[in-house]
């Protein structure tokens, strides 16, 4: 386990240089034929009508009901083929989803377990992918961009096969610009300072967009129809959802545990009434950040509330 100075200077290299990391939790689907895009801007909120070769839009997969079933990073290879980067424990869930909305367009989709994503994360990434692509590590064409973090960032698509060598060859061009290799807890503290939730963590097939505020960054309410579509539409036009994720910080050093109770500050000892739960936390050698789920009514900045029997207050509101 890293010491929280290492975990610390890891997210300090993310929102400074850059850093690289394999995203072991993230898996690709490709999307081809004929009618890929057409159907594809069916099946996600985000639009993908008018992307050209090489484009990236950060978009969710959403049921019927308007939950969501996956975020997904979207990349256009072009000649009517998209390679979707989706987290691993929802490609199941996605190919049901998917196989039975595929009715007479012309369109097949398959896992692509033959590659893998490295990300470059941090305001120095096109300056190392530029640089390992002009030492013949990083084809151009196998470069997106994906702000994952709200640092900015590239994702890079590489052959499993030769997942070491690209690996290595992007730490080096990274180490040039003082960024480096860093690891989950760092990315993970990144995540909370910069309000930037993760699926199956943070969100998942339970939440609604608008509750975990996705929907200025993964939603377009401006296109044509898509699966869900009129549930997440009515939401908007409500302008309220019962619940919202919010950034808290929380005294003490110790992080709380997911699933913790968020309670009322000035509620009565005895009363046990939650207004929410921590979905993750961490701490970074001065402070403690959790994300959570509260009452709608109680997401404001500034609102007191304690966890674990600590006082905590809302950061902000994550959107």
């Amino acid at each position: 386990m890293e010491s929280e100075e290492i975990v610390r200077r890891g997210a300090n290299v993310i929102t400074d240089s850059v850093g690289v990391r394999v995203l072991d939790e993230v898996a690709l689907l490709e999307v081809t034929g004929d009618d890929s895009r057409s159907w594809l801007n069916g099946q996600v909120t985000n639009d993908v009508r008018e992307t050209k070769t090489g484009d990236a839009v950060y978009a969710l997969a959403i049921t019927v009901k308007g939950r969501i079933l996956a975020d997904v990073w979207a990349f256009d290879r072009g000649d009517d083929v998209f390679w979707l980067a989706v987290p691993k424990e929802s490609v199941g869930p996605l190919l049901e989803s998917f196989e039975s909305q595929i009715i007479m367009e012309d369109v097949e989709v398959e896992t692509r377990e033959d590659l893998a994503v490295i990300s470059v994360v941090g305001p120095r990434a096109p300056d190392v992918v530029a640089q390992s692509g002009e030492g013949g590590g990083t084809p151009a064409d196998r470069v997106h961009p994906s702000d994952r973090l709200g640092v900015g960032g590239r994702d890079v698509i590489v052959d499993r096969a030769a997942l070491d060598t690209a690996r290595d060859g992007l730490v080096e061009a990274a180490r040039s610009v003082d960024g480096d290799i860093v690891s989950s807890a760092s990315w993970d503290l990144v995540r909370l300072w910069k309000m930037a939730p993760r699926f199956a963590v943070d969100f998942d097939n339970r939440n609604y967009p608008q509750e975990a505020g996705l929907e200025a960054r993964a939603v377009s309410f401006n296109k044509g129809c898509y699966l869900g579509q009129e549930v997440v539409c009515t939401l908007e036009s409500r302008g309220k959802t019962s619940k919202r994720l919010v950034v808290l910080t929380v005294d003490g050093s110790s992080p709380p545990e997911a699933d913790a109770d968020i309670l009322r500050r000035d509620q009565d000892p005895g009363e046990d009434q939650s207004v929410g739960r921590v979905t993750s936390a961490a701490f970074d050698g001065d402070s403690t950040f959790a994300f959570g789920y509260v009452k709608s009514a109680l997401a404001e900045a500034g609102t007191q509330l304690a966890i674990d029997g600590r006082n905590a207050e809302v950061l902000a509101v994550v959107k």
